[in-house]
């Protein structure tokens, strides 16, 4: 099992990441998984298959740790796979590749408790819906497929029905912007305002989510304010995880 983490150059972030395959582990058990990332961050994907080569890996599942299928997944991630495996010379591995995380109701349910977590911690008792904003933010693309996937994800977590809006916005790459979505808050009658991060890990961007949404809070305080956290190696994420490993193990096999 190959699990396959964007990367940052943040460490708090990749210790999360760490931290996800620790606990995704046992969930494979006994085949062997290997830990590593596309891009910013150590070990790279190359030296990931050269783990699982060295284990005897004859099949390599590729989990893209991922929320949205954009480019990282269709094409870089099997790429990279696909590269280290020519280098070794082992065009006789076959390999799979699990499902990108997108609307699971695993990742529908974390992002629901992180919500409530939030509303809960900060008001005390149950906010009201009607007076309730959630911004969801997203990171952000230019693969369409990604940005209408996480709106998709908004529409789910509309239907729960605990706010009285749900607005999607993106960090960059993307409209509307997490700064214009804030603006219209400011000027919306709702009084709470939740502004949750879809993120997976903690790194620059939840960091300047953070500062964006101090900022408001000091320039409009008549509205309350509230972030909550990014989504985390969580129970949620790593059975998710396990599940599409298995589906993909299952699957028709392909070769790379």
């Amino acid at each position: 099992m190959l699990l396959v983490g964007h990367g940052t150059r943040e460490e708090a972030g990749t210790r999360e990441f760490m931290e996800l395959a620790k606990r995704l582990a046992p969930r494979v058990s006994p085949l062997p998984l290997a830990a590593c990332f596309l891009e910013l961050a150590e070990p790279a994907i190359p030296a990931g298959v050269a783990r699982l080569l060295d284990c005897g890996a004859t099949e390599i599942v590729v989990a893209p740790v991922l929320l949205f299928s954009a480019g990282h997944a269709k094409r870089d991630i099997p790429a990279a796979v696909a590269a280290a495996l020519d280098a070794a010379r082992r065009s006789d591995v076959v390999v799979r590749q699990a499902a990108h995380l997108g609307c699971a109701e695993g990742m529908l349910q974390l992002s629901r408790r992180r919500f409530q977590e939030a509303v809960a911690a900060a008001a005390g008792t149950n906010a009201d819906p009607r007076a309730t904003r959630l911004i969801i933010v997203g990171r952000g693309a230019t693969d369409h497929d990604a940005l209408d996937e996480m709106r998709r994800f908004a529409e789910l977590r509309t239907a729960a029905g605990e706010a009285g809006s749900v607005v999607t916005a993106f960090a960059a790459l993307a409209e509307p912007r997490l700064e214009t979505a804030l603006d219209e808050a400011a000027e919306a009658q709702e009084k709470l305002i939740v502004v949750q991060p879809h993120l997976l890990f903690a790194g620059t961007l939840t960091e300047r989510i953070s500062r964006l949404v101090a900022e408001r809070a000091q320039r409009h305080p008549a509205k309350r304010w509230l972030q909550t956290r990014h989504l985390g190696a969580e129970p949620e994420l790593v059975a998710t995880l396990a599940g599409q490993i298995s589906a993909a193990a299952g699957a028709n096999r392909y070769r790379m």
